[in-house]
């Protein structure tokens, strides 16, 4: 398992439900949601034909795609994954390449390699071009880096921004607060509560390694099948419902406590909210339309 990786984002589990992540709600082909998504993280990376981008955390590609299809930037976008069982469908993609590497290790990866514990990594599987994205995304993953990471991230990270020559070079992360509304059991809210960074630790660690940062939240009033959304919890699709937090019996018993909490219901109402980190390696003025919250 990479490093920074938590035990319940294990390779286990995204073997899983690689196969099930596209039919959910928040992955689904052409929703509306989907779209709301779209033009929200366009938004706030800004992309330029010229741009190179990297998709950390892109599993499958479906979403980054998308971003592809909409701009068409001068050259493949980057998805760097730990997971080979979701590259392989990424891989596939129109506009896309692949690189199963972890997070940190992407950061950190240089020319000339990297020490480590156990000497000198090369990095020659990797292209020359990828040490120098202009703007990197990372969507709904923060969670699965170890705090004690972070300061390894950013400070890579933003060295690679730098080499990349473009004044509005930048990180944007989606992710969410540690509170949610979503219908869920009563255990998982601890759970996700648990393994959601506050977005302000992040934000620290981020301005420490010398980011000028900015956070701007984004609400989605969300309405989900009933059985759609049952279906997702069955299936594990968040990472809060993996088998280090739910055996099968408590897995079951949360669908049913779900189930009683939509009865007489035909879907899942709630609202989501959705916050933009946006780490630029130069200070920015922002657009007056976007919400500054922090």
């Amino acid at each position: 398992m990479p490093a920074e990786v938590s035990d319940e984002g294990s390779p286990e589990h995204y073997s899983t439900v690689a196969t099930t992540y596209e039919g959910a709600f928040f992955y689904e082909d052409g929703s509306p949601y989907q779209q709301f998504l779209l033009e929200k993280t366009l938004l706030y990376l800004d992309l330029q034909k010229d741009d190179f981008l990297v998709d950390i955390g892109g599993g499958t590609g479906n979403f980054t795609e998308k971003v592809y299809r909409r701009t068409h930037p001068s050259e493949p976008i980057l998805v760097v994954d730990p997971f080979a069982d979701m590259l392989e469908k990424a891989e596939r993609r129109e506009g896309l390449r692949v690189l199963c590497k972890s997070a940190v290790d992407f950061a950190e990866e240089t020319a000339e390699g990297r020490e480590t514990e156990t000497g000198k990594v090369k990095t020659t599987n990797s292209p020359g071009r990828d040490l120098q994205p202009s703007k990197v995304l990372m969507k709904e993953m923060i969670h699965h880096i170890a705090e004690e990471q972070y300061e390894r991230l950013f400070k890579g990270l933003l060295q690679k921004l730098k080499k990349s020559g473009q004044p509005r070079a930048r990180v944007v992360i989606m992710t969410r607060p540690k509170e949610v509304t979503y219908p869920f059991p009563s255990k998982a809210y601890k759970v996700f509560a648990e393994n959601q960074p506050g977005a302000d630790r992040v934000c620290q660690a981020a301005a420490s390694a010398g980011f000028f940062v900015k956070v701007f939240e984004e609400k989605y009033q969300a309405s989900v099948p009933k059985e759609q959304w049952l279906q997702m919890i069955r299936v594990r699709f968040w990472s809060t419902f993996s088998h280090a937090h739910f055996s099968e019996e408590e897995l079951e018993a949360g669908v049913k406590e779900v189930e009683d909490k939509l009865k007489d219901k035909e879907t899942a109402d709630f609202d989501d909210t959705i916050l933009f980190l946006v780490f630029s390696v130069r200070e920015e003025k922002q657009k007056k339309s976007l919400c500054l919250i922090q």
